[in-house]
């Protein structure tokens, strides 16, 4: 059985554990002994209906939706929910970064058809969600995330997640400039592990150059990185399969500081990448190492097998490596940094 294979079956029994948490709800408590009170607190399901017509003194029923995704997660954490779901209606949502803090596992997708939009809120435009709960498992599909600074979705601790069918577009410092704050990347992963990133669009997520004194950006005509998937450290055996890539100033993918055996797969990339499509990187003055084991496989690059079609702010037709490895190898790690196969233009 394949890689790909493999990692589809445990994604599957993920999405089915957090469908059947809600279920559980109603029938954990049912006749329930007096010495299983202490299990049935473990599932406690929520269901919090978003729209942009709501308002944040509802109850986030679907008659009485709430406004916010904050206030989604505040229902959230008032009930203490260990199975929470968020629906949110078609239309477009100016919303500040949400900091999630409650151990659960989460799904937010569309309520109904179309797709909604979330965009930056001014002076506040870092990511659209962040969490350093390691307890927290996300299933995050059909929005579209823009304008937002730092990125779209930042994951510390927290492993085994999926994120579908996104669009991210129009991130980083160019598009949604505050302050002198560069973006890092559309999904941003910190000692997170075993994720799902597939079937997702990254487009238009770029920085430019900031002025070292902190009075503006230079000249609009610079480059300075941005990532659309970002292993920032310590993120192993992620699937990125899928994906559609285009205009990303950065390295669309990265890997930095033991991001190992991560898997790049039947991806599409086109006008994207500083100096590779994938890369692996870390800080030399830090004590930071290589990533090893991570593959590249059956991608559209653009050109060719070892070369995709770079990023130039200003238009024309530039050439990047398949595979970037910035640095020699510093820790002395067993294996190679990066496995390519069956790639093409």
């Amino acid at each position: 059985m394949s890689i790909r294979s493999k990692r589809s079956m445990r994604s599957r029994a993920n999405l089915s554990a957090t469908c059947g948490a809600a279920v559980l709800l109603g029938t954990a408590l049912a006749g329930a002994p007096a010495g299983a009170a202490e299990q049935a607190k473990a599932v406690v399901g929520v269901r919090v209906h978003v729209s942009a017509t709501g308002s944040d003194s509802n109850p986030g029923t679907k008659k009485k939706p709430v406004k916010s995704l904050a206030q989604a997660h505040k229902i959230a954490v008032r009930k203490q929910a260990t199975a929470v779901e968020i629906r949110i209606k078609n239309g477009t949502y100016v919303s500040p970064q949400l900091n999630w803090t409650l151990r659960a596992r989460v799904t937010i997708r569309p309520d109904g058809s179309g797709r909604p939009v979330f965009r930056g809120q001014p002076g506040k435009r870092l990511y659209w969600l962040r969490t350093t709960e390691a307890g927290a498992q996300f299933d995050i599909r059909g929005l579209q995330l823009q304008e937002y600074t730092r990125g779209g979705i930042f994951f510390r601790g927290s492993s085994r997640n999926n994120i579908r069918g996104m669009v991210f577009t129009h991130i980083g410092s160019k598009h949604a400039l505050s302050g002198v704050t560069q973006g890092n990347g559309g999904v941003h992963l910190n000692d997170s592990n075993r994720n799902w990133i597939a079937g997702n669009r990254f487009n238009a997520l770029e920085n430019i150059p900031l002025d070292p004194d902190g009075d503006g950006p230079k000249k609009p005509t610079g480059i300075a990185e941005i990532h659309a998937v970002y292993f920032g450290a310590r993120s192993s055996d992620n699937t990125v399969t899928g994906n559609r890539f285009t205009t990303v100033s950065g390295d669309p993918v990265r890997m930095r500081n033991r991001s190992d055996n991560n898997v790049i797969d039947a991806n599409r990339f086109a006008r994207t990448g500083y100096k590779g499509l994938a890369s692996d990187w870390y800080d030399e003055d830090a004590s930071e190492c290589e990533s090893i084991g991570n593959s590249f496989t059956n991608n559209r690059t653009g050109v060719s097998a070892t070369q995709g079609s770079g990023y130039r702010p200003a238009g024309g037709v530039t050439t990047v490596d398949a595979v970037k490895e910035y640095q020699p190898k510093r820790c002395g790690r067993p294996g190679v940094r990066f496995a390519l196969r069956g790639n093409g233009g």
